[in-house]
């Protein structure tokens, strides 16, 4: 990834952020936290041994691809942390290359150097490097696919294959992305790709399909991704919901609206129960019933997720602290973390502001790329302002604000 085009220029500076990304990385790499995993972290780990232990994934109540990941990973390296933690690492420092890649493409050396800088040394992305959890992968692929996408002319064909290849596993990992495959096609096209963007469609459904057939063979019935999905949609617009993830909607839907669509999980996995088919179908229609018998109420709730979306990152690793995930941590060290995670992204974000405010759009050629990064964030943004948002669902946008907040140090 280090480029080698025959700009030499470049190569410093992707190194230094390739190597300084590691740096913010390895406390996880040689120290991975010890305590028991919980949540989603600890569903994801299930999946994948039972993927090892059985060869069959099961129910999909959840997007295939980072299990499956953990589970290749596994058999090679075992099940330990540290394994997961280098692999994660690894993945991250890339991330910062592809936000030094795109903001140096679009805004000039100086810019790429910042968001480089910016996306490597960012807290929230350096913490998960050592979680199991999905957006390591998630953000990975994203950003893969918009370093090809986001240019200063239009793509060609094959490149737009390789994005469209890469979405579809990024909707292999997180199935809320699927939507914006059409929107990115669209973009390519209006952009001057028109065969680009049917490019990238085709690659993204070819990716896609093989787990779609396989769905259908499961259940009988037509599930794309997982069947989650509207059951995420109902969390997120009931009489109960508060915009976020709180235990007591949980369970009063469980014990409700979704009770005859509840599944047991297959023999020999923790009895846990999902939700099948018929119930993500539910989960849409008493969703969409709550949103036309409450539209008021229904538009406080997505200002209110958007709140949730783009606020500081405590809670959740707060709530892993609690739960004893990172161990003993001295509190010399963890007041510190603590203030640079809460501070990072609200400076993040009035620094991406100043770019696009005092840099005014750029070049007329490099516009349709920051549209492209423009759409991403909006169509993230809309997405959780429908279902319900947590602070860690705008990790994916770190790495694209850093590109804009490069602009700040590139030319006028």
């Amino acid at each position: 990834m280090i480029p080698s085009d025959g700009n030499r220029a470049a190569r410093g500076p992707a190194l230094a952020v390739l190597l300084l990304a590691l740096a913010a990385r390895s406390v996880f790499v040689f120290s991975p936290p010890p305590g028991a995993l919980f949540s989603d972290m600890r569903e994801y780990h299930e999946k994948a041994l039972a993927v090892l232990g059985r060869g069959s994934y099961g129910h999909a109540d959840r997007p295939p691809l980072y299990p499956f990941f953990l589970a290749a990973l596994y058999r090679v390296a075992g099940d330990g942390r540290r394994p997961l933690a280098c692999a994660q690492a690894a993945m991250g420092a890339l991330v910062a290359l592809f936000s030094f890649g795109i903001a140096r493409r679009l805004a000039g050396p100086r810019a790429g150097a910042a968001a480089g800088l910016i996306t490597a040394c960012y807290p929230g992305l350096a913490v998960y490097a050592g979680l199991v959890m999905s957006e390591n992968l998630f953000i990975f692929l994203l950003m893969a696919a918009l370093r090809i996408l986001a240019r200063d002319r239009p793509p060609g064909p094959a490149a737009c294959a390789g994005a469209g290849a890469l979405l579809g596993l990024a909707c292999l990992t997180r199935s809320l992305l699927a939507a914006f495959l059409p929107l990115a096609a669209l973009a390519v096209w209006m952009g001057g790709g028109k065969r680009g963007g049917a490019a990238l469609l085709a690659a993204a459904f070819c990716v896609i399909a093989p787990w779609t057939a396989r769905n259908r063979l499961h259940y009988g019935c037509f599930v794309p991704i997982d069947t989650y999905g509207g059951y995420n949609f109902l969390f997120g617009n009931n009489p109960d919901a508060d915009g976020r993830q709180e235990p007591a909607v949980i369970r009063k839907l469980a014990e409700t609206t979704l009770r005859e669509w509840r599944i047991e999980r297959e023999k020999g996995a923790p009895p846990e129960v999902v939700i099948c088919p018929g119930g993500s179908a539910a989960g849409y229609r008493e969703g969409m019933r709550f949103i036309a018998e409450h539209p008021r109420r229904a538009i406080r709730l997505a200002a209110r997720k958007l709140g949730y979306l783009y606020g500081p990152e405590i809670r959740e690793l707060s709530w892993g602290y609690s739960m004893g995930y990172f161990g003993a941590v001295p509190r010399r060290v963890l007041v510190p973390a603590a203030a640079a995670v809460v501070a990072a992204f609200p400076v993040l974000c009035l620094l991406a502001l100043g770019g696009i405010c005092f840099r005014g759009g750029g070049p007329e050629a490099s516009r349709a790329g920051w549209g492209l990064l423009s759409l991403a964030i909006l169509y993230l943004s809309a997405v959780h302002a429908v279902t319900f948002a947590e602070s860690r669902f705008h990790l994916p946008f770190v790495p694209i604000l850093a590109v804009y907040a490069g602009r700040l140090a590139g030319p006028a």
